[in-house]
């Protein structure tokens, strides 16, 4: 009776230690399940941060490319400024230079038609005497 007894107690014993691992276990499954879900989030937020990111550098680039074809653009155009400045720097000599011939051939004319004054002239003051 006595060994029955002892023996129905330790079934029991060992049915409750059995429970209370398997409630052990269950309990650190679920832990376990939390951990890796919120392991799961933060991956997919980690992904999400990483392709919001590219798109950043994505938009930087574009922003980038666009500043390198305005910079050229400027380039360009002050190339075309400098060489309409040089052409104009040679009209205005040019010009410069035609003025002065001007001038000098309006001195020879006005020299030029004083000679031929005083020639007629001194001619019909000799003609008149």
């Amino acid at each position: 009776g006595k060994s029955a007894h002892e023996i129905q107690e330790l079934i029991t014993k060992s049915q409750e230690e059995v429970n209370k691992i398997l409630l052990v276990t269950k309990d650190r499954i679920n832990e376990g399940k939390s951990v890796t879900n919120e392991a799961q989030d933060s991956f997919v937020k980690i992904s999400e941060d990483v392709i919001n990111m590219v798109s950043v550098i994505e938009q930087i680039s574009a922003a980038t490319q666009e500043q390198d074809i305005g910079v050229r653009q400027i380039t360009t155009a002050m190339s075309e400024i400098d060489r309409a400045t040089q052409k104009n720097q040679v009209s205005v000599n040019e010009t410069a230079q035609s003025s002065n011939e001007l001038v000098e051939q309006g001195e020879k004319l006005s020299k030029t038609t004083s000679e031929i004054e005083r020639l007629i002239l001194g001619n019909q003051s000799i003609t008149v005497s």
